[in-house]
């Protein structure tokens, strides 16, 4: 039996990077090392300084090879971003035996995928909304069904070519070849969602440091999804501006006393606030720091039920 080999799975995000080396035993895929790390260099999911993003990415991954202690074979990575957009085509071919095989489906997702993109464009994922045998619509599995032709609608999800290849620029430099690139939202949904809710029809959002990423499936199909440039970041410039504190101190309050709705909270309870420089410390009704987050939230899910309206319902 050979040495073993790892995979490598990153997730790069605005405020931390996450590396997880998975190992295949006994046809089962191991978890057998984690690395975090405080991300640099990045803003609202996008790299903004090369050198500083590397390092930060380099320190995830070296704690991960710590415990896993095994040579990286394959490097998927996850990208984020505003950026992220959704086009909607159609490819079509004529089914030559007059059955559905495997390669027609291979081929009437390459047809769909041959239409005119902008050059800064990139196509991350074709994803099938429905297959159409001759006059049969709403099949999600056409393999071995009878007919003359094959259509299929697919969803593209697509990137920005420059912020892609800034990612890719990064795994250069630690002289790693990525075998694979995902959207966040879409393994966020992969990993979190049951068939059950994706059958019935459900709305993730993943709420991150930088960027806030929503998945849209119902009938067990992707059918939809964006990113937003918001993200915790904005709730803790929120708290620094409205306490008069540091964004330590404002990250710190977030994580151990944020509530985003006001009700939730009594009138009676106060938290201490560290001041800036040499200004004393204040005691600071959890109430109004309530009350901030929750204006922030409130604007966030008022961004993403317009972006729906728009486009989904």
């Amino acid at each position: 039996m050979g040495k073993e080999k790892g995979i490598l799975v990153v997730d790069v995000g605005t405020t931390k990077i996450c590396a997880l080396i998975g190992e295949e035993k006994e046809e089962k895929l191991w978890v057998t090392g984690m690395g975090l790390a405080p991300s640099k260099g990045l803003k609202k999911g996008a790299i903004i300084n090369i050198d500083e993003a590397t390092q930060s990415i380099k320190n995830a991954i070296e704690k991960a090879q710590i415990q896993a202690k095994v040579p990286i074979e394959n490097v998927y990575v996850s990208i984020a971003g505003s950026h992220i957009k959704t086009i909607f085509s159609s490819g079509v071919v004529a089914l030559k035996e007059k059955i559905v095989t495997p390669s027609e489906v291979e081929e009437v997702l390459y047809s769909a995928q041959t239409i005119e993109l902008p050059q800064d464009r990139v196509i991350l994922h074709v994803i099938p909304q429905e297959f159409i045998v001759d006059q049969t619509r709403g099949i999600l599995q056409p393999v071995g069904m009878s007919g003359v032709r094959l259509e299929a609608y697919v969803q593209l999800i697509t990137c920005n070519r420059s912020n892609l290849q800034n990612l890719l620029r990064c795994f250069e430099n630690l002289n790693l070849e990525v075998d694979g690139i995902i959207f966040q939202g879409l393994a966020s949904g992969e990993g979190v969602l049951t068939p059950e809710e994706k059958e019935l029809g459900v709305i993730l959002i993943d709420f991150g440091g930088g960027t806030t990423d929503v998945v849209v499936y119902w009938d067990n199909v992707l059918r939809f999804v964006f990113s937003l440039p918001v993200g915790g970041e904005l709730l803790t410039n929120d708290l620094a501006v409205g306490l008069r504190t540091s964004r330590k101190e404002a990250e710190k309050i977030k994580i151990e006393y944020g509530v985003c709705v006001k009700e939730l909270v009594e009138d009676e309870e106060f938290d201490e606030v560290l001041g800036i420089g040499n200004r004393p410390s204040r005691k600071i009704s959890k109430k109004i720091l309530a009350e901030i987050l929750e204006l922030r939230i409130k604007e966030l899910f008022e961004l993403i039920e317009r972006e729906l309206r728009g486009k989904v319902f």
